[in-house]
């Protein structure tokens, strides 16, 4: 009884936590790739974010798509980073974002 309670209060504030994209939103398979993505932005580096794109490295995440939010670097400002885990039908991955596209 005592695992079938402890499994229901765990699972509560993991679903409210989930969140699904409203919009496309950009995501980066590591936080390397994001910060390099954000550095292009800064410069107006259409070649180095051609580049991020091509490889895979960066993209969009469909809107629809579900996601949770595991860490986030700082919370009180939405241009950091958030790590996030997606959820799609072939199953589930890690990525980064900005915090502003997941709060």
């Amino acid at each position: 009884m005592k695992n079938v309670i402890l499994a229901v209060a765990m699972s509560l504030p993991m679903t409210t936590m989930a969140g699904v994209f409203a919009d496309s939103t950009p995501v980066c398979v590591s936080l390397t790739h994001l910060e390099q993505a954000n550095e292009a932005k800064k410069r107006n580096d259409t070649r180095g974010m051609g580049y991020l794109v091509e490889e895979g490295y960066c993209f969009y995440a469909k809107s629809g798509t579900e996601y949770s939010v595991i860490d986030v670097n700082y919370p009180e400002s939405p241009t950091e980073w958030a790590k996030i885990r997606v959820y799609t039908d072939k199953g589930a991955t890690e990525l980064f974002t900005w915090y502003g596209f997941v709060r």
